[in-house]
């Protein structure tokens, strides 16, 4: 019996031990722990905002399967973090920085900010470390992933002649303008003699026409020095798109009039309506396909991760469904039975849950160019 004592002991604390784990994490990953406090903030954080006002309740299935999305993706997440060190990738606080400013900067104002943060129950520190693991992240599935996907010359081929519809672009002319704007009569002269002036400096090359652009114009390419890129029939106003497309190249075209105000413009380029040849658009293609193999590619490099990592969780079981009330025995003789050729009454209809929807394979999107 003494020698039982000491032996029940360590079973005894070896089950305190998982208990506490449990209490402790919501999940273990190779032996680092996923805090539970940050998880159950993880969940409070998107049950309110699956709870908005005017939404229907969420059950508590619903809630558990919130729940398990967010549990299964912190495993994943500390698999990749794992990944990150072992592979000794970084961030430069630099970087780390700028991307913390930009997200500042997408707020109207710091209090704007200050107050998302709270909502998300965040200090401008935790964001900064999610941030920087984030971009950790990033690069370990570029680097591990997706710059080991091959796309052969042979598969962009088969992409170009099945989707040829979608490099068939339409005639097109590089244009670039200066726009003084007015929308009623008052300014229309003014505005317009003004823009004269500036034409006739452009002619007697005064003044280049990007600087002229720079220096006057109304519309926001100003900063490109008028310049609109290539536009295609029907992107732009009727008036502005008959001048542009029967002006000849490297010509200053005379002061004419839109809804905007009064514009003059110069045409660097044109191309004709035909296919787009295979060679130009090779490297857009390339990464459309790159990026649709990239899905795939993450599922089986993280099912990979698991397989190999020892993983503990302690969430709790699925709520179990309430059984439904059972049927109650009909009464004797409680009703007649129907009389011979009398209609019987129709049974209630049992509502059946829709069949799902077939899944829809979207028809592939056109590479940028």
């Amino acid at each position: 019996m003494r020698k039982l004592i000491p032996f029940l002991t360590l079973i005894l604390m070896l089950a305190a031990a998982c208990n506490n784990d449990g209490k402790k994490y919501i999940a273990t990953v190779n032996g680092e722990g996923i805090d539970r406090p940050f998880f159950e903030n993880e969940v409070a954080m998107s049950l309110k905002q699956a709870e908005q006002p005017g939404r229907p309740p969420l059950t508590e299935q619903q809630k558990y399967d919130y729940r398990k999305k967010i549990v299964d993706g912190l495993i994943e997440r500390q698999l990749l973090l794992q990944q990150v060190k072992k592979n000794n990738i970084t961030a430069k606080e630099e970087d780390i920085a700028k991307r913390l400013e930009n997200t500042k900067k997408s707020f109207p104002t710091e209090p704007d900010f200050q107050k998302a943060l709270t909502d998300n129950g965040l200090t401008e520190a935790t964001l900064k470390q999610r941030l920087q693991e984030q971009m950790t992240i990033t690069q370990l599935i570029r680097t591990q992933v997706i710059e080991k996907i091959v796309i052969s010359d042979q598969e962009m081929k088969d992409f170009y002649e099945k989707n040829k519809a979608y490099f068939n672009a339409p005639e097109q002319v590089k244009v670039s303008h200066v726009l003084i704007g007015c929308k009623d009569a008052k300014c229309a002269a003014a505005s317009k003699a003004k823009l004269e002036g500036i034409r006739k400096d452009i002619v007697s090359k005064k003044i280049a026409f990007a600087d002229a652009a720079k220096k006057y114009s109304d519309c926001p390419s100003k900063e490109r020095g008028g310049d609109l890129d290539y536009i295609s029939r029907g992107q732009v106003v009727p008036e502005f798109e008959k001048v542009a497309f029967s002006a000849p190249l490297n010509q200053v075209s005379p002061v004419f009039k839109t809804s905007y105000g009064f514009h003059i413009l110069t045409v660097a380029d044109k191309k004709a309506a035909g296919m787009t040849p295979f060679e130009q658009v090779s490297p857009s293609i390339k990464e459309q396909l790159t990026n649709e193999k990239g899905g795939q590619a993450v599922k089986d490099f993280l099912d990979n991760l698991k397989k190999e990592a020892k993983i503990k969780n302690y969430l709790e079981a699925a709520p179990i469904a309430a059984a439904p009330a059972p049927t109650p025995a009909p009464e004797t003789n409680a009703t007649p039975a129907p009389a011979p050729n009398a209609a019987a009454p129709s049974a209630p209809a049992t509502p059946s849950a829709p069949a799902p929807a077939a899944p829809s394979t979207p028809a592939p999107a056109a590479p940028g160019k």
